[in-house]
């Protein structure tokens, strides 16, 4: 029986890419006309790919198993329905927005058959399975959960190009309630995953992507705080990290403190997205605070090597490159490139200038052919995204910024020594 993935995004077209190309005939159903268009032209929805995710493609399109569309109709029929649908953080406030996942459920109203089972794939706040999704699928089936439908939650608890490794290597969680919903969601994702499926009840599912988030998030504020201090006293962020790792306390392994999109998953937000922020945890808090400061402290760090300089911020240009949340991607979800872009702003930094070739934004630009003009003579080159295409020419692109220049590696991408023997000035916070 056929198997339908609804969504969009990397989570959908992953997921839908490899249950394709396991055999398992697959229907990839998306609103996004971009992204049906591209799969029915025979090409990946965007640029910049993973070659993993050109390989599954093209495996799916020899055994004829995908199909694209966007109808609904599609699912009706099919065994398994997997929905990754984008759950995005409403602006301003720390909460997940449901509302696409409900528009699903109302889209698949008369449209489950009795039997089949429901997967929900996309990282969701502790309590929607039960509170939000059950209630929404009774109604969209006829049936009632557990018993003439079945409902399990297996997340996606990796990003970027990991999402299409294949076969997995990684270990999933399978939330369920009952035996025959974790049975048929086991035997589901054993054709795509060579990793652990590890059985546990719902709302533990919920919690530990939600924790995996928090304790990414809790890490990385403490190594920014860590680099500020090793700033303010010259000692090396680096060899800080390295020697943490040999303690005798069984190793105390600190990440890079950059300027990195925490998602997914979504940080601490699915936790305080569970209680509508009425539940206090205040280490969360003030992890998640000092997390976001990243973006900014590297651009008043680039201002006071400007300082430093004798230069002033309102006649020195800035070229930052990069506004995807992760390398050649297209996804701008949580990318700390703006909150870079706007404290540049705020200092008085006139001449900010923005590239990307995957994200099409305001005022941005996006050709190679652009690349060299956009860098030549600036007074601050910020690297805000990794992409390779950057990575590449950026031995280049050093050559032709201004004299002297700051040099702001957000990702901890370059070699400081590199930098710094062509006089210019590096700042990052992972050095």
């Amino acid at each position: 029986m056929p198997v339908a993935v609804i969504g969009s995004g990397d989570e959908w077209l992953s997921l839908s890419l490899k249950f394709a190309a396991s055999g398992l005939p697959t229907r990839a159903v998306t609103g996004r006309g971009d992204a049906l268009d591209d799969l029915e032209d025979g090409q990946l929805p965007r640029g910049g790919m993973p070659p993993a995710a050109h390989r599954l493609f093209a495996k799916a399109r020899d055994l004829k198993t995908l199909e694209a569309t966007d109808s609904y109709a599609e699912v009706e029929g099919c065994d398994s329905i997997v929905l990754a649908p984008p759950v995005p953080l409403v602006s301003g406030r720390r909460e997940a927005s449901l509302a696409r996942l409900g528009e699903v459920f109302d889209d698949l109203n008369g449209r489950v058959q009795p039997g089949a089972l429901v997967v929900v794939a996309t990282r969701v706040p502790p309590g929607t399975m039960l509170g939000f999704v059950k209630p929404r699928l009774e109604r969209a089936s006829g049936q009632q959960v557990f018993v003439g439908v079945l409902l399990a939650a297996v997340p996606e608890r990796v990003q970027g190009a990991d999402l299409y490794e294949s076969p997995e290597r990684y270990n999933r969680i399978v939330g369920r309630a009952d035996p025959a919903s974790a049975k048929r969601a086991v035997g589901l994702y054993k054709r795509i995953s060579r990793g652990e499926l590890d059985l546990c009840d719902i709302q533990t599912a919920a919690l530990v992507c939600a924790a995996e988030g928090a304790i990414l998030e809790t890490h990385r504020a403490l190594a920014i705080e860590i680099a500020l201090a090793c700033d303010a006293f010259g000692a090396s962020p680096s060899r800080v990290r390295e020697l943490l790792r040999k303690s005798p306390r069984s190793g105390m392994d600190l990440p890079r403190a950059e300027a990195a999109a925490v998602t997914p998953p979504l940080d601490s937000t699915l936790l305080k997205a569970a209680t509508h922020n009425r539940l206090r945890l205040p280490l969360i808090d003030a992890a998640g605070s000092v997390a976001q400061s990243g973006p900014r402290l590297l651009a008043r760090l680039a201002h006071r090597a400007l300082k430093r300089a004798r230069k002033e911020p309102k006649f020195t240009a800035v070229a930052v490159l990069g506004l995807a949340s992760h390398p050649n991607s297209a996804d701008t979800t949580a990318s700390p490139s703006f909150a870079l872009i706007q404290e540049f702003k705020t200092l008085g930094f006139q001449d900010v200038r923005l590239h990307d070739p995957f994200v099409q934004h305001d005022g941005s630009r996006s050709s190679d052919g652009e690349l060299d003009g956009l860098v030549r003579g600036v007074g601050v080159l910020v690297l805000a995204t990794p992409h390779d295409v950057y990575l590449s020419r950026m031995p280049h692109l050093l050559g032709i910024v201004g004299p002297g220049a700051v040099v702001v590696d957000a990702r901890g991408s370059m070699p400081r020594a590199e930098v710094e023997r062509r006089g210019l000035t590096y700042v990052g916070l992972a050095r």
